[in-house]
């Protein structure tokens, strides 16, 4: 479980496969990872997003490149759907209860369509196609984040790998699983 607002205890969706969409499936090689180790089921499950820093870094320009960073943020965290705006406060937590609102995850709620080219393995970028659940554990968004904003962030300089992307790598939290 990720503390959310107010310290809150956020636990994790059980399920987050929603419409006709595969879930998320974490990046090779530990990518997104601080530690560098690679994924596995248990921690996949157990990443979540640090709103807290993404809303804190960018507000300040501290940590995420100001402007450059909000402007990659706005397509993954929107205010609405034009998407060239960062939403500037935390989504809900509702104490892990459902029903979600049906844009409580921003990021699913306003992703475009995937195209007929997209193929299994890039389905996560275009979210779950519901953003009526867990933002806190949105595994598209935590991918999205792991992989630096991916085709988001391509027009700043560095692009995913640069400052940019490594500044988005780092609000995702990978807590170890609790052991059983």
């Amino acid at each position: 479980m990720g503390a959310g607002r107010g310290g809150q205890e956020i636990p994790p969706p059980a399920s987050m496969t929603t419409g006709q969409r595969p879930k998320a499936t974490f990046p090779a090689h530990g990518l997104g990872r601080e530690d560098g180790k690679p994924w596995n089921e248990e921690t996949w499950n157990a990443a979540r997003i640090d709103f807290n820093r993404i809303i804190t870094d960018n507000s300040t320009g501290q940590g995420c490149a100001g402007t450059l960073c909000e402007n990659v943020l706005a397509k993954a965290y929107p205010l609405d759907a034009s998407r060239t705006a960062m939403r500037r406060d935390l989504p809900d937590t509702k104490n892990g209860r459902a029903p979600w609102a049906k844009d409580a995850c921003r990021y699913c709620y306003f992703r475009g369509l995937p195209t007929q080219f997209t193929d299994a393995t890039g389905m996560w970028y275009y979210g779950t196609g519901d953003g009526g659940h867990n933002p806190w554990y949105c595994k598209s968004f935590v991918r999205w984040l792991c992989e630096g904003g991916g085709e988001d962030a391509k027009h700043v300089s560095g692009g995913s790998s640069g400052p940019v992307g490594k500044a988005l790598r780092a609000c995702v939290v990978c807590a170890e699983p609790r052991p059983g």
